[in-house]
């Protein structure tokens, strides 16, 4: 097993990866109206299926509550930490 150091702990940041099936979204926009953060807005752009998604307007303000993801009837939203190692200045 690997142990991250305690200064690389710190040099890590996280941010949260929003992803969003277009295949699977039929539009009901239950995440972005459950989103406490609202961090989810509704596109202006049709999908091929001929419904509005869901798109990330405020990615940065995400705190990975999952509650877009598991409110979606249609699995068609996930959510993700992603690190990042901070680069020194």
């Amino acid at each position: 097993m690997h142990r991250i150091s305690e200064q690389m702990r710190d040099n890590m940041k996280s941010k949260m990866g929003i992803h969003i099936s277009h295949d699977y979204c039929k539009g009901c926009s239950l995440c972005v109206s459950f989103c406490p953060k609202k961090v989810l807005d509704v596109s202006q752009e049709l999908t091929r299926m001929g419904v509005y998604p869901p798109f990330p307007r405020h990615p940065e303000k995400c705190t990975g509550c999952m509650i877009c993801q598991n409110i979606c009837p249609d699995f068609a939203i996930y959510v993700e930490e992603i690190k990042e190692t901070a680069h020194p200045v």
